[in-house]
């Protein structure tokens, strides 16, 4: 027995399209800066005295927008290459086949060694 789908004629999706350009703003989002190492943040007593000065990007000086994208932003925790290298341990290994890590210090005391 051969049952007919009584949706067969039904299209099971109709194709949209629709064109965005930057994508969409979100509103009530806290600006970028707050949390970029390059930026300054001066607060007043209420909500609307807020002064953001910018040390890096195009601004070099107070931003006159809040800020949702930024190609110069830097999270204030994260490291830069010099602050990772100076807390960065050395794998070493000597003549006799022993290996291990090295603080930044002990390395520098052992290539002082003669």
């Amino acid at each position: 027995m051969r049952y007919d789908n009584p949706l067969a004629d039904v299209p099971t999706h109709e194709v949209i399209q629709t064109r965005i350009k930057d994508g969409t703003p979100f509103f009530g989002r806290k600006p970028l800066c707050l949390s970029c190492r390059h930026s300054q943040v001066v607060r007043g007593t209420t909500i609307n005295e807020t002064i953001i000065v910018c040390g890096m990007g195009i601004f070099k000086g107070p931003v006159p927008f809040p800020i949702t994208e930024c190609s110069e932003h830097l999270a204030l925790n994260a490291l830069s290459l010099s602050e990772m290298g100076d807390i960065a341990h050395v794998l070493t290994l000597d003549r006799k086949g022993q290996w291990g890590f090295l603080s930044p210090q002990q390395y520098v005391n052992q290539k002082q060694k003669p």
